[in-house]
């Protein structure tokens, strides 16, 4: 399994746009009731599919809470998933992945130190909207 195809895969677990009204903006950090929920449904969808995909939620939703942040600060209400930063996406992954505590499978930390998983295509945003 390519971390690719697992993004690409998960991105569709989760709806175009969140509502992010019911945001709460805290110190560092934030709740977004709405965004939570998006996640358990996501976590749900992928517990059937590979760690790959479990994990490539996670990352999503830490990629969405952080421009869900962002966007409640500057006065918007909406997230839309064609935000997500995949930089931030990619380096939550790789993170945890080559974690010393990680618990991941030997395959998937050799895949991830090679840092050659993802193509530049997938930064591309006619790219990323069709993925989603």
């Amino acid at each position: 399994m390519k971390f690719e195809r697992a993004i690409r895969e998960t991105l569709r677990f989760w709806p175009e746009s969140i509502d992010i009204s019911d945001g709460k903006i805290m110190d560092e950090g934030g709740y977004f009731p709405q965004l939570s929920r998006c996640w358990d449904i996501a976590e749900e969808l992928a517990s059937t599919w590979s760690n790959w995909h479990q994990l490539a939620v996670w990352a999503t939703f830490c990629a969405l809470h952080s421009r869900a942040r962002a966007n409640l600060l500057n006065g918007e209400r909406e997230l839309r998933k064609s935000q997500i930063d995949l930089d931030y996406l990619v380096e939550r992954i790789s993170d945890s992945v080559l974690a010393d505590y990680s618990g991941y499978p030997r395959q998937m930390r050799k895949e991830a130190r090679k840092r050659e998983w993802l193509p530049n295509n997938l930064f591309n945003a006619d790219a990323l909207t069709r993925a989603c």
